[in-house]
């Protein structure tokens, strides 16, 4: 069936989408929420969170209007994975009232959020009428109003950015928490590296049903989750009792993919500094008057977080960045995520230890061009995965020719290609390089105290530039 058509009967055929109610259980693995989502007439799905080692004694010391605020909070965000299969033009939420603003809050990260849906699926969104949310819920709860401990809690991944945050804490001598959603191997490695031996962990189960629909002839498509996550820590640091939710955004995350109806449709919407802000203004109204939600790498670039990263060798073996082998724990080395995380750091490691790092050389594979292509969106667009952006991907494919050209006698198959028939068309990738290298933004929430800390090891990083990137 086509999409159009697809669309339209999908649409017809389901018309509501209802978030029905939730519930609350106190188990044996901690606090589990069930979500009840119904798309009329026939689907419903009932996906849940658990919410592990939360302390009975704790929970009964809080409000339970409080909670029960949080809890339908995480079936708000929940829903849109359930939403889209239908992409129904209603959305109705039952379990509680939701304020105009509110509405439009949420309206908002859906229209936004949703956009490489909306692209990949080929849906004109524009239109007022696309989507109506409802609330007809008369149940007002309670956002936390009381003060919490000063004290951090940390989303920690797999990936590289997770390990630099954790590894700053460690250094700067601040107490803080690591907290798991479905955590891989390499996350679990990440926290115990970092002195975090008894991380929170939250299991964040899918309904089989949906899954089942993504088989068949439904919708399928990009969420945002970062907003998942979120609104997940936030939860969290309540229940729990930490003042600052912590995430690792960078910098680079701000640049779209690509333009769609005249919008700039971006993979990474809900780790930008707008959603950032967007968020921190909800919460504060909505959620809780005195947790902070931000990212600590906003400053900076990928390709600085790359060269910071690279001082910290006992991560080296630990973190997995490639989400096609997360099962594996491993780098399949055939997608753009891999042939990102290895340009990247290959500047400042050099062949021998990246080569450790990832199994192989993947600049030696000739396979691996259309990757570093496709990157730099040479015949299409940029890759939907959290990846840097156009210039770093260049800047950092220069600075490993200057690497590999000052340690060897000949350049790697797939940087002599790129120095012959790539960066001849963008001359000025020195001098961004260097601009990227020594960047810092003002557009941040870090608190004060840490930002003289993460500055200071910005610098180390130009010095360590200053001795070999620019005459490499």
């Amino acid at each position: 069936m086509r999409t159009a058509n697809k669309l339209s009967y999908l649409r017809q055929e389901h018309p509501t989408f209802v978030y029905d109610n939730f519930t609350l259980q106190h188990e044996k693995e901690g606090l589990r929420i069930t979500f009840q989502f119904k798309t009329e007439p026939d689907f419903i799905f009932q996906p849940s969170i658990c919410i592990g080692s939360v302390d009975q004694s704790r929970l009964n010391s809080l409000p339970t209007s409080v909670i029960n605020n949080f809890a339908f909070h995480l079936g708000l965000v929940e829903m849109l994975s359930y939403w889209k299969a239908t992409c129904s033009p209603t959305i109705v939420i039952r379990p509680a009232y939701l304020s105009e603003d509110q509405l439009d809050w949420w309206k908002r990260l859906l229209l936004h959020g949703m956009g490489e849906y909306f692209y990949v699926n080929g849906i004109d969104y524009r239109d007022d009428d696309f989507v109506k949310i409802k609330s007809i819920g008369t149940q007002q709860y309670h956002h936390d109003r009381s003060s919490h401990q000063d004290r951090d809690l940390v989303l920690t991944s797999g990936g590289k950015d997770s390990a630099l945050t954790a590894q700053l804490y460690r250094e700067m001598g601040v107490e803080f928490q690591c907290l798991h959603v479905n955590p891989t191997p390499a996350a679990k490695l990440i926290a115990h590296s970092a002195g975090c031996d008894s991380p929170i962990t939250i299991d964040r189960l899918i309904d089989p049903a949906l899954l089942k629909l993504n088989t068949q002839d439904y919708l399928n498509g990009h969420i945002p989750f970062s907003a998942s996550l979120a609104i997940i820590g936030i939860t969290a640091a309540f229940l729990f009792d930490y003042n600052k939710v912590v995430v690792s955004n960078e910098r680079s995350c701000e640049e779209g993919n690509v333009t769609f109806l005249g919008e700039e449709i971006n993979h990474q919407y809900s780790k930008t500094f707008r959603f950032e802000e967007d968020l921190r203004n909800y919460s504060r109204t909505y959620l809780s008057k005195d947790i902070s939600y931000f990212s600590i790498l906003r400053p900076l670039y990928e390709i600085q977080i790359a060269g910071l990263f690279s001082n910290y060798p006992p991560y080296f073996n630990i973190f997995k960045s490639c989400n096609r082998n997360q099962a594996d724990n491993s780098w399949c080395m055939n997608c753009v995520k891999c042939a990102f995380v290895f340009c990247a750091l290959y500047p400042f490691l050099g062949s021998s230890q990246v080569e450790k790092i990832f199994g192989q050389d993947i600049f030696e594979c000739e396979r691996a061009i259309p990757l570093f292509k496709e990157l730099i969106s040479e015949d299409t667009h940029k890759p939907f995965e959290c990846v840097g952006t156009r210039a770093e991907i260049l800047a950092s494919l220069y600075l490993s020719i200057r690497k590999a050209l000052r340690y060897h006698t000949r350049l790697p198959r797939v940087l002599a290609h790129i120095q012959q028939h790539i960066l001849p068309r963008y001359p000025d990738t020195p001098r961004v390089a260097e601009q990227l290298i020594r960047s810092w933004s003002d557009e941040h929430y870090i608190p004060n105290k840490y930002v003289s800390f993460l500055q200071n090891r910005t610098r180390s990083l130009n010095l360590r530039y200053e001795s070999w990137g620019a005459t490499g």
